[in-house]
């Protein structure tokens, strides 16, 4: 069953490539959606897949960029799809 993820994360995670690496990491787990930058400096990420992918996805970024991440976030709702794949949004 396929779920969405709506994550953000906060501390030193802009202008550290953390977006193209979720990029990359999604495409690994085969999963869709978008990373983006927030106006508070924190990154936003929504994405969609299935459900042990995504926790997957989440546990990598998260270690990934344990040096810079402070505070991290996920929740958990249906997939509503609509995403072509995984976007970078600047």
């Amino acid at each position: 069953m396929n779920k969405r993820y709506h994550m953000l994360f906060s501390g030193a995670v802009q202008n550290t490539g953390f977006r193209a690496t979720a990029k990359f990491l999604a495409g690994q787990h085969y999963l869709k959606g978008v990373a983006r930058n927030t106006g508070d400096g924190k990154v936003e990420i929504i994405a969609e897949g299935n459900d042990h992918a995504l926790a997957d996805f989440y546990c990598d970024l998260k270690h990934h960029f344990r040096a810079q991440i402070k505070h991290s976030e996920a929740r958990e709702s249906p997939a509503v799809g609509g995403f072509p794949g995984f976007l970078v949004e600047y």
